[in-house]
């Protein structure tokens, strides 16, 4: 009876136990099959950066750096102001011609103080620009150009406000001030579609550090009533200026002033500070300002030093200044193309093609100016792209199809 007794205490025992593990599995299997529910249900989805594979801007002269698509063109011009890529969309002429820009974008620095000695600081600056074209006057609505207030926001550390300005196509300024110095993001907007660019474009503008003979900005001006010139620069943190040369014309040999020109035999600045140097080109007037010389400054020596690789015909100079591409070969027909390293003063052949090959797109001009054109454009400071035609018989001001279009790196 005492054996019966203990086995009918333990079977309450077995009963828990068994109801635990059957709990357990079912909690289990709950377990596993929400997570694999809601997996399926919830994908898990990944922050991307859509503008981690663009090409990145940067400008030491006036401190900032700013991505951009990498499939735009970059251009970059004299002074405060860049183009960071234009799109040329097919307008009147039709038939496929891309014949005017769809869509610009441009920054733009300029001294806040120096540019605007009658407005009163930034805030006094963006009341003048919606003043200068009001939405409406007395409540009517004005007809043409109008301006108004977008949004406020941050670029970088800095306030800025953007401000639309419509008429027959409409324009988007970002400005903001920084140091004493009033930054213009632009977009003329032409094309909604690259709305979205410009958008994001505006999120990667950074300041950076300005260094060195990048601190300034080297231009050009005429002196003695226009019969010479000197070098200066302006600083541009504190706006102040400094002549590098007085006299243009006591330092070039071949200086000369001549009755009837638009101006002097002198020089012009093709590049801001590169290191320690200026890119020089002297204007040559009896070619017709198609052929130009180059010229190094030292600006720790303060020392002009003509280079000694010079292009045979007129071509283009890369976004960073530092590389000039030109043709080769003399004739309708363009298979070399040929470049020049400003700073190691250096001159090479940088594309040969074959026979059935030509870079020549078309002939431009009549009589004493007719002469061939090429498609290039520089992608970056590195990138230079090209199309390739078949060579074919050509009459003036017509253009080929091409053939391919192809792209080269070019190394420092």
């Amino acid at each position: 009876m005492k054996v019966l007794k203990k086995q009918q205490g333990f079977a309450p025992i077995i009963g828990i136990i068994i109801v635990v593990v059957a709990v357990l599995l079912a909690s289990g299997g709950i377990y596993w099959y929400s997570r694999i529910a809601l997996k399926e249900t919830f994908p898990t989805f990944k922050n991307t950066d859509e503008t981690a594979n663009w090409l990145t801007y940067r400008n030491e002269n006036f401190g900032y750096e700013i991505k951009y698509p990498s499939e735009k063109k970059l251009k970059s011009e004299e002074g405060g102001r860049v183009v960071l890529f234009t799109v040329y969309e097919e307008g009147e002429l039709g038939s496929g011609i891309k014949d005017y820009p769809g869509d610009t974008v441009n920054i733009e620095v300029k001294r806040l103080g120096e540019t605007f000695k009658d407005i009163a600081g930034f805030k006094g600056f963006i009341d003048s620009e919606l003043a200068e074209y009001p939405k409406e006057i007395a409540g009517v609505p004005t007809d043409g150009v109008n301006r108004e207030m977008g949004k406020k926001f941050k670029v970088d550390s800095a306030d800025a406000v953007e401000i639309w300005t419509c008429g027959d196509f409409c324009t988007t300024d970002t400005y903001f001030e920084y140091k004493g110095s009033l930054f213009d993001i632009s977009r003329t907007e032409m094309a909604d579609k690259y709305s979205k660019d410009y958008d994001l474009m505006r999120s990667t503008f950074k300041f950076v550090s300005t260094k060195g003979y990048a601190n300034y900005i080297y231009e050009i001006e005429w002196v003695d009533n226009g019969k010479d010139e000197k070098l200066i620069r302006t600083n541009n943190m504190t706006g102040e200026e400094e002549t590098l040369i007085p006299s243009v014309k006591s330092v070039l040999p071949t200086y000369k002033y001549e009755e009837g020109w638009p101006g002097p035999h002198g020089l012009a600045v093709v590049s801001q500070a590169i290191d320690r140097f200026l890119i020089l080109k002297e204007d040559t007037p009896e070619y017709g300002y198609i052929l130009n010389k180059f010229w190094l400054f030292d600006i720790k020596e303060r020392k002009l030093i003509k280079l000694a690789s010079q292009p045979d015909q007129w071509g283009e100079v890369s976004p960073g200044q530092r590389f000039y591409v030109f043709p080769m070969d003399k004739g309708d027909e363009i298979r070399r193309l040929g470049i020049i390293d400003f700073i190691k003063d250096t001159k090479k052949v940088l594309i040969t093609l074959p026979q059935n090959e030509t870079l020549t797109s078309g002939i431009v001009g009549e009589d004493v100016f007719a002469g061939p054109v090429m498609d290039i454009k520089w992608w970056n400071n590195n990138t230079l792209q090209y199309k390739v035609y078949e060579p074919s018989k050509i009459n003036s001001n017509q253009k080929r199809n091409p053939k391919a279009i192809r792209s080269i790196e070019v190394q420092e």
